[in-house]
C-alpha cells in the first residue's frame, strides 16, 4: 500500500497516507531492497524527517556496506535517486505537476544537492542549499516553473534563484 501511495501521492490524503503508515509499519520486515526507500518517501511526505533519514541510511547501505558481491541492487539504487530528488528535493514528477515543481527540504547537515533533469524534453539544472534554489534554464525554450509555491518563468538558456 505504501508503494502505491509514494507512486501516486496526489491520489491518496495526507491522513489516509499516515494511518497506511501507522498500520503498515509494525508489520514491514523490509527484506526487500526497495522497501527503505518506499518508507524514505513517505516519511517525508509525512514530514518524519528523522525516520526519513534512517530509512535513507538504509537504502544506500545496502550496496555501499555490504551485499554488492553478490550484484547491485539496481532498482534500489533507481529508489536512492528518487528519495534524494523526489524526497529530499521535492521535486513532483510530470504525472502530477504540468510545470517544473520543487518543494525541497533538505537534511540539515546537507550543504547541497543538485541533479541535471529535463523536464518534458528541456534540459535543466537544479542546485538546492538551505539558502535558497537555483534552476538553470540549459535549453533553448522558457522553462515554466514552481518553486514552493512561486511560480517563475526561466527564459531560455538563464537561471533563476528562489529563496527558501
Amino acid at each position: 500500500m505504501l508503494l502505491l501511495m509514494a507512486l501516486f501521492p496526489h491520489e491518496f490524503t495526507d491522513t489516509e497516507v499516515a494511518l497506511a503508515w501507522d498500520y503498515y509499519l509494525p508489520y514491514t520486515t523490509h527484506d526487500s531492497s526497495l522497501s527503505p526507500g518506499v518508507h524514505a518517501l513517505i516519511a517525508l511526505r509525512l514530514g518524519l524527517t528523522d525516520e526519513a533519514w534512517s530509512f535513507w541510511k538504509r537504502s544506500y547501505g545496502i550496496d555501499l556496506y555490504g551485499g554488492a558481491e553478490e550484484g547491485l541492487h539496481i532498482a534500489a539504487n533507481g529508489m536512492i535517486w528518487q528519495i534524494a530528488v523526489f524526497g529530499f528535493g521535492g521535486m513532483q514528477t510530470a504525472m502530477n505537476a504540468e510545470t517544473l515543481t520543487l518543494s525541497p527540504s533538505l537534511p540539515d547537515h546537507w550543504k547541497r544537492l543538485a541533479f541535471p533533469v529535463i523536464w518534458k524534453g528541456q534540459r535543466a539544472l537544479v542546485e538546492i542549499t538551505a539558502a535558497d534554489v537555483k534552476i538553470n534554464n540549459r535549453s533553448g525554450k522558457a522553462l515554466p516553473v514552481n518553486v514552493h509555491s512561486q511560480a517563475a518563468i526561466i527564459p531560455p538558456e538563464s537561471s533563476m534563484t528562489f529563496g527558501v
